[in-house]
C-alpha cells in the first residue's frame, strides 16, 4: 500500500469526516417539528394509500414523500433522532460503491480503496458545505426526505447500473432489471419539484450520448436499464405535474410567469447562489480544496482519464444541472426555490467539479508528467489540505457553538412529549406545554389551539396542545 495514498486519506478525510460527524451529532437532536406532525398524523389516521392520495389531491404532486412519511408511524418520535445519522451512513456507502467502481482500472487494491474512501468523504463534505440550509435539508425530517433522499436513491441507482453493466443477463433477468429501473426512477421523481426535471434531463442526455458515442451497445441490458430509467422519470414527471393538488397550492402564490420570465427569474436567482458560493470564505475554500484534492488523485492515475474534453464537460455539466434546480420554482413560486431545496444545486456543483478536478489532474499528468515532480504534487496536496481544513474548521466551529441550542431544544421537546402523553392518558382534553423555539426557523406551536401547527399536533396526539 503506497504511503502517499494513506497520507492523502488522513489529510483529506480527517477534516471532512469530522464535519460529517458533527452533522450527524446535530441531526441526532432532531425531533418532530412543523410539517412533521401534519404528515405523520395524516399517515396515522388514513394509512399508506389514502394519505398519499389525500396529499396528492389536496397539496402537491410529491407522491413519494407521502409514501415515505407513512413510515413515521414505525420510526416514531424516538426513532426520528436516528434519521439523519442513518441517511448519512447510507449515502456514504452507496457513494463509496460508485466511486470504487469508477476507479476499477486501478491495479493496486489498497490504493483504489483509499482513493475511493477519500473521494467519498469529499463528495458528501462539499455537498453539505455548499447547501445553504443544512438544518432544513438534513436534520429536519420533512426537508431531508424531500431534498436529500432523492440524491441517495439516485446514487444507489448509479451503483446498481455499474453492477449491471458489462454482465450477461438472460431475457427474464433483463426484464426484471428494467422493471426495477423504472420503479426506482418513478419513485425518485415523486419527492421534489426541483429534482424531478433534473432527473429526467439527466437520463435523456445519457441516452442521447450513448446513441451518439456508442459507448454502450444499443440493445444491451445496460441500455434498456437506462431507457427504463428514462421512461420512469418521464412518467414520474407527468404524475408530478398532473397532480390535482398543484392548483390548490398554486393559489398561495402569484400566477405562473411566461417562458421568458421563467428563464429570467431562474437566471437571476441562479447567479445569486453562484455568487453565494464564490463570495463566502468557507464555501469557496471548501470547493477549491476538494477540486485540488481530486486533482491530486488524478495526477497519480493518468491512465484513468486523459481527454481534456472530460474536464470541460464536467464543468459544463455542473453548472447546467445546478441551473435546472431553478425553472420549476420560477414557474410555481415566481421566485427562487427555498434554500433547503438547493441540496441538488450543491450536489451538482460539488460532484461534477470534483470529477473535473480529477480529470484535470490526470490530463496534466499525461501532458506534463506532473506526477514525477514531488515538489509540485506535494504543493498540491498541502494547498488542498489547508483549504479543506479551513472550510471544515469554520463549519465544525459553527456547529459546535450551535450544539447547546440543539440540546436545549431536544430536552424541552422531550419533556413536552412526555407531558402530552401523560395528560392524554389521564383523559384530559387539553395540555399546556413549554414554548418551543426550533433551530430550523420553522413554525412552532403557539397558545392558539387553532393555529396550523397546533392543529396538526392535536391530530397526532389526540389532545389539544397549546403553549404557555
Amino acid at each position: 500500500m503506497h504511503k502517499k495514498y494513506l497520507l492523502a486519506f488522513l489529510l483529506f478525510s480527517v477534516p471532512s469526516g469530522l464535519t460529517l460527524f458533527f452533522h450527524a451529532i446535530l441531526g441526532s437532536y432532531s425531533r418532530f417539528m412543523a410539517d412533521d406532525y401534519c404528515v405523520a398524523a395524516a399517515a396515522k389516521k388514513m394509512g399508506l394509500l389514502k394519505s398519499t392520495w389525500y396529499w396528492y389531491k389536496n397539496w402537491s404532486g410529491g407522491y413519494s414523500t407521502s409514501l415515505v412519511d407513512y413510515f413515521l408511524n414505525f420510526v416514531g418520535t424516538k426513532g426520528i433522532s436516528f434519521a439523519s445519522p442513518v441517511i448519512l451512513i447510507i449515502w456514504f456507502v452507496v457513494t463509496m460503491c460508485v466511486v470504487l467502481h469508477s476507479l476499477q482500472k486501478r491495479t493496486n487494491i489498497g490504493e483504489k480503496f483509499l482513493a475511493a474512501l477519500t473521494l467519498t468523504f469529499l463528495i458528501i463534505f462539499i455537498t453539505l458545505t455548499l447547501t445553504p440550509n443544512v438544518p432544513q435539508s438534513l436534520y429536519w425530517w420533512t426537508g431531508m426526505r424531500a431534498y436529500l433522499l432523492p440524491i441517495v436513491i439516485f446514487t444507489f441507482y448509479i451503483a446498481l447500473y455499474q453492477w449491471i453493466n458489462n454482465r450477461i443477463w438472460s431475457k427474464k433477468e433483463a426484464l426484471l432489471l428494467c422493471l426495477v429501473s423504472f420503479a426506482i426512477t418513478f419513485l425518485n421523481s415523486g419527492f421534489a419539484e426541483t429534482y424531478t426535471p433534473i432527473q429526467f434531463v439527466f437520463f435523456a442526455m445519457a441516452i442521447a450520448l450513448i446513441v451518439l458515442t456508442k459507448k454502450i451497445k444499443i440493445g444491451s441490458t445496460a441500455f434498456y436499464f437506462l431507457l427504463s430509467g428514462l421512461i420512469g422519470s418521464l412518467v414520474g414527471l407527468i404524475a408530478m405535474v398532473a397532480a390535482p393538488g398543484n392548483s390548490i397550492r398554486q393559489g398561495s402564490f402569484p400566477p405562473p410567469p411566461d417562458l421568458f420570465n421563467i428563464l429570467r427569474i431562474s437566471a437571476d436567482n441562479y447567479l445569486i447562489y453562484i455568487k453565494y458560493i464564490f463570495t463566502n470564505a468557507y464555501t469557496v475554500t471548501g470547493l477549491f480544496g476538494v477540486i485540488l484534492g481530486a486533482a491530486w488523485f488524478g495526477t497519480n492515475d493518468p491512465g484513468e482519464a486523459t481527454q481534456a474534453s472530460l474536464l470541460s464537460l464536467s464543468i459544463i455539466a455542473g453548472f447546467f444541472f445546478a441551473f435546472l434546480c431553478f425553472p420549476s420554482s420560477a414557474y410555481g413560486l415566481s421566485g427562487a426555490p427555498p434554500p433547503r431545496a438547493l441540496t441538488f444545486f450543491a450536489f451538482a456543483i460539488g460532484t461534477f467539479f470534483i470529477m473535473a478536478g480529477y480529470f484535470a489532474g490526470a490530463w496534466l499528468s499525461t501532458k506534463t508528467k506532473i506526477s514525477t515532480k514531488p515538489v509540485v504534487t506535494m504543493g498540491l496536496l498541502i494547498t488542498s489540505t489547508l483549504l479543506i481544513g479551513y472550510s471544515s474548521w469554520f463549519s465544525v466551529n459553527y456547529m459546535n457553538r450551535s450544539k447547546p441550542y440543539f440540546e436545549s431544544y431536544a430536552q424541552v421537546w422531550d419533556e413536552n412529549h412526555v407531558k402530552i402523553l401523560n395528560t392524554e392518558r389521564k383523559g384530559n382534553k387539553i395540555v399546556v406545554i413549554e414554548p418551543l423555539y426550533n433551530w430550523a426557523q420553522l413554525q412552532d406551536p403557539t397558545n392558539d389551539r387553532n393555529y396550523s401547527i397546533n392543529k396538526c399536533m392535536n391530530d397526532y396526539y389526540g389532545i389539544f396542545v397549546v403553549t404557555k
